[in-house]
């Protein structure tokens, strides 16, 4: 093996040793305004693509995360906010509310172009895999999750739909699986089969006290992860049998409530929508603990994307709309 490989996977692993033990003192690295609000921050590679609101999307250049760089942009032809994003490939996912599901061509990072939009109701989520979106609908009650054919995105085609009682917010994949959360209090949590993206079927539900925002799921084998804001928890749910999801553990985030999530290795990023972010050890899933929790310059943290050592935020407001970059390794 390469040795610059092993340095950095040393570097990773100590870090990631360094919070599970509670060691960690996140200290920030860089600030970038970016055009509009930040709601959303996603990775590829050394590109971060922030979705950037009523200006669209933002694309900056963190190969060096102490001077990060605004590289790119796109603006929507038409009014909307892009509030949330996806990555699959070389293809950007955009939500936008009433404006629906767009896809962008972002082989050229500087450059996106639009490949096609289509409008199945208002997207809240958007999860990506094997060339179908699954489109969480929460403009109502009950709500959606719409499944969208991609391979073309020229001529994107909704190819089937499946009702949830609640306003459907915030969706997750996992192979044949697909998680639904709600903003409905109390919420449900629904397990869907989309083994035939033809035919989703919901095949098991949990209730849960609190509501589910868009980005609160992630999924590590047969657990999911759920953000509830409003009671400022991170639940952890067994869905081994999908027709009996139920939550095994959970732990409080201590006034954060609890947002947007992103998950590496055996940690949770938590964005807490007015208290920074935080760090869940969910080693043992029967027993998750907050090992950090960091205040971060803005309002309201939206979003949340970790890189080896670093963690990259969308933050919004205190004079500031923009993503800062943290370094979590010591």
């Amino acid at each position: 093996m390469d040795r610059s490989l092993m340095m950095v996977i040393a570097v990773v692993s100590l870090a990631t040793a360094a919070l599970a033990h509670g060691q960690c003192d996140p200290a920030p690295l860089a600030s970038l305004d970016t055009p509009g609000d930040a709601f959303d921050v996603v990775l590829s590679g050394q590109i971060a693509f922030v979705a950037s609101g009523n200006t669209g999307v933002a694309v900056v250049d963190v190969s060096n995360p102490r001077r990060p760089s605004l590289v790119g942009t796109w603006k929507p032809p038409t009014p909307c906010s892009v509030r949330r994003l996806a990555l699959s490939g070389n293809r950007a996912y955009l939500v936008q509310g009433v404006e629906g599901l767009s896809v962008l061509d972002v082989t050229d990072p500087a450059t996106p172009v639009l490949l096609g939009s289509i409008d199945p109701g208002f997207a809240s989520d958007v999860a990506v895999a094997d060339g179908i979106a699954y489109v969480a609908d929460g403009d109502s009650s009950p709500g959606a999750l719409h499944v969208i054919d991609v391979s073309d995105p020229a001529r994107l085609e909704l190819v089937a739909s499946v009702e949830v009682p609640g306003h459907a917010s915030a969706v997750a994949v996992s192979a044949t699986n697909v998680y639904v959360g709600e903003t409905t209090t109390p919420a449900q949590f629904h397990v869907i089969d989309a083994a035939d993206p033809t035919r989703p079927e919901i095949t098991g539900s949990v209730i849960l006290p609190g509501w589910i925002l868009p980005g609160g799921i992630v999924t590590s084998g047969t657990l999911a992860f759920v953000a509830q804001n409003n009671v400022d928890t991170l639940a952890v749910i067994d869905v081994s049998d999908p027709t009996r999801p139920a939550v095994v553990a959970a732990t409080n985030m201590s006034g954060g409530f609890a947002g947007r999530l992103a998950m590496s290795g055996t940690l949770v990023y938590v964005a807490l929508t007015f208290n920074g972010f935080a760090v869940v050890d969910v080693s043992d899933p029967l027993a998750p603990f907050v090992v950090e929790s960091t205040r971060t310059p803005g309002d309201f943290s939206h979003g949340v994307a970790p890189l080896g050592t670093r963690l990259f935020m969308a933050d919004v407001g205190g004079g500031l709309a923009g993503r800062h970059a943290f370094d979590v390794s010591t």
